[in-house]
């Protein structure tokens, strides 16, 4: 039986999500099966002695910018799949920190969004 580690779950995740907008999160198991449900899959994995990985939702994330340093919040930028939720982070920055490689990274993802 094939086995996936963490970060090949997440690369997995990245189309289940597309899939499932809407989830919050998705319950991966070692194997490579998806569950919207962490019982489903902690079920499932109880009986073929599997991991299960919980991996949360990056274009349903919070609307709160998040804090670190600016690289931190590129980063987490580069994730989010929803404008509005960037639109917030930007008046946030805007308001806050306003470091302009923050801006203009948030700038710049929104419009790759908007194509």
């Amino acid at each position: 039986m094939k086995t996936y580690s963490k970060t090949q779950l997440e690369e997995l995740a990245k189309e289940k999500f597309k899939q499932y907008p809407k989830a919050d999160a998705l319950y991966a198991t070692s194997n490579g099966q998806f569950f919207l449900m962490e019982n489903r899959a902690q079920l499932y994995a109880k009986g073929k002695n599997l991991s299960v990985v919980k991996i949360d939702n990056p274009g349903t994330a919070s609307q709160d910018l998040p804090e670190g340093n600016a690289k931190d919040v590129i980063k987490a930028v580069e994730s989010i799949e929803d404008p509005k939720t960037l639109e917030a982070w930007l008046k946030s920055e805007q308001d806050g920190d306003d470091r302009k490689t923050v801006k203009a990274a948030i700038e710049e993802r929104i419009n790759e969004l908007n194509q």
